[in-house]
């Protein structure tokens, strides 16, 4: 046991040994910096408690809603429709999680094909409106129903005048940054 207080000049190995403050060393005095570091993490440990809890009630009153994975091109193969030129529906079993949308391939080689290059059979803007993000800053989900194939992509647009728009002059929105590629 280490006191502070005098030098004893005779210790046995039974008998506790005395110095003074000045000789004690730097991890004679951790126990007092644990203390601060405990407080430290109990003052972590309750704001992140308080940050969760606000969380789950801004979701509660819908000030925040927690994005979900959504179904890219309606279950149609994405990798048949730039190969095939071709909608060919997709099968539940092979499915591939990219971007924060899910994309239905039509079998196994398809599901090969789309994770060895994403890049190339993923839709632009992971199915969001083009226009709608470049023109109004907003993200909307565009509709199958409402999709253009132009230089080799995908695009999808929430309605017939979006996809209008992007007809008249297609090279002003294809140039735009995708929003999971902006740096922030």
């Amino acid at each position: 046991m280490i006191r502070q207080g005098t030098q004893h000049a005779s210790c046995g190995p039974d008998e506790e040994m005395w110095f003074h403050r000045s000789q004690t060393s730097r991890t004679d005095q951790q126990p007092s910096r644990r203390k601060s570091t405990g407080r430290r993490r109990w003052y972590q440990y309750r704001l992140a408690t308080l940050l969760c809890a606000v969380t789950i009630v801004c979701v509660a009153l819908g000030y925040y809603r927690i994005p979900k994975r959504h179904l890219v091109l309606d279950g149609y193969c994405p990798v048949a429709l730039i190969e095939k030129q071709a909608w060919v529906p997709g099968d539940g079993q092979y499915v591939v999680a990219y971007r924060g949308g899910k994309y239905w391939c039509a079998g196994a080689s398809e599901m090969r094909l789309f994770r060895a290059n994403p890049e190339r059979y993923a839709v632009v803007f992971d199915g969001f409106d083009a226009v709608a993000e470049s023109r109004d800053r907003k993200r909307v989900l565009g509709k199958r129903e409402h999709g253009l194939y132009f230089e080799g992509r995908i695009y999808l647009f929430c309605g017939e005048e979006n996809l209008q728009v992007f007809f008249r002059s297609p090279r002003k929105y294809a140039k735009i940054n995708e929003p999971s590629r902006r740096t922030r």
